[in-house]
């Protein structure tokens, strides 16, 4: 078969869709893999039609290895070499460098032809290379930012009518919808040898590229309350939707900030410190890095569950999802604000911690050389 990489994906997303849709049972709509899963039920009872669905899969399984030669090796070659990174990646918890690979292993470029122009009100250099860069986005990562933002849109509405850990799914989805999202930001930090080269201090510049990914995770939250208007019709679906469904994607996308801000050189004073660091030490260090994007990411679900509270109290769901929200936009400040002081801040804090250790070392050997 003689497929584009275009079509082999819509044709497993099609069939993914048909089978999700023949999950509820008061749909009535067949699945296609429904006769391999009724297999597990032949203890129960027999249906011979049940074998067709397997019968299919050999077939295809088949035409899959009479098509073997037509395969590159050198790009297999290259495909395992990927993935050997991209494992190495996922070990070290490095997450741009996981994005970058995945990447290369599904041939994602970016358009040659941009979707829009940059609008000439766009002066400022930082910002108008931000919107060239959206501008390029190929189209299966728009797909999928569409597809993240519907996902996060659904499992707020399951929150909201009671299942809590949602939140969590939510949290996650907006997450990696911010990893997509804050990538002009995240270029600049993939090349710190560019901001050094520059007069001015890095945190300046990286502020300046927050308002572009704020736009667009704006602009794909909007898909989600468009979601959450098609999932939960109510008079009121419009206002909660903006209440719940932007400030999860602006916490994820603080979250993904936070994490691509990991993987900034440390300032020298800092780096040395964290060289002297005891393993216990270390060790919690690593685990706060790892979760506090996540935390950050899933911390952007308070207004819905703030609005739950209140309805199951007999109250109206807008206030306490406006505060909430207002305590979510707290967070994303105080995420803009250290991207703008991180250098400074480590810079003091390895000095005064480099002179303390100093001070301790001239004490200890007084002390020593008095005895």
């Amino acid at each position: 078969m003689h497929l584009r990489r275009w079509q082999a994906t819509l044709a497993g997303a099609v069939l993914l869709g048909w089978q999700v849709a023949g999950i509820p049972s008061d749909w009535g709509v067949p699945g296609p893999l429904d006769t391999v899963g009724s297999l597990v039920l032949w203890p129960l009872r027999i249906h011979t039609v049940d074998l067709a669905g397997p019968a299919l899969l050999l077939v295809l399984a088949a035409l899959a290895l009479l098509g073997l030669e037509r395969l590159s090796i050198d790009a297999l070659s290259r495909r395992s070499a990927l993935v050997s990174q991209l494992r190495f990646a996922v070990t070290m918890r490095d997450l741009r460098t996981v994005v970058l690979l995945r990447r290369q292993l599904s041939n994602e470029q970016h358009r040659v032809r941009p979707w829009f122009r940059t609008p000439r009100l766009v002066r400022k250099p930082v910002t108008r290379r931000g919107v060239q860069s959206i501008a390029r986005f190929p189209l299966s990562r728009v797909i999928r930012m569409v597809m993240l933002a519907v996902v996060t849109a659904a499992a707020q509405v399951a929150a909201f009518r009671g299942t809590t850990p949602m939140v969590v799914v939510s949290g996650l989805a907006a997450f990696v919808l911010g990893l997509e999202c804050v990538e002009p930001f995240a270029q600049e930090i993939d090349r710190p040898e560019r901001c050094d080269a520059l007069p001015q201090e890095r945190g300046w510049l990286l502020v300046r590229h927050l308002p572009v990914p704020a736009a667009v995770a704006a602009l794909f939250g909007l898909i989600g309350v468009a979601g959450i208007v098609a999932f939960h019709r109510t008079s009121m679906s419009w206002q909660l939707g903006l209440l719940l469904v932007l400030p999860v994607v602006w916490a994820g996308a603080a979250g993904a900030v936070l994490n691509v801000m990991s993987g900034l050189p440390e300032p020298t004073v800092a780096g040395a410190v964290n060289d002297m660091l005891p393993p216990e030490v270390a060790g919690m260090r690593e685990v706060f890095r790892t979760v506090k994007p996540l935390a950050v990411a899933i911390s952007g679900s308070l207004p819905v569950l703030a609005a739950r509270s209140a309805v199951r109290h007999g109250h109206q769901p807008i206030p306490p999802a406006l505060q909430a929200a207002v305590a979510v936009g707290l967070v994303i400040a105080a995420v803009a604000w250290w991207a703008r002081k991180r250098d400074g801040i480590k810079s003091k804090a390895g000095a005064l911690w480099a002179a303390g250790d100093t001070e301790f070392r001239t004490r200890h050997s007084r002390a020593g050389g008095s005895r």
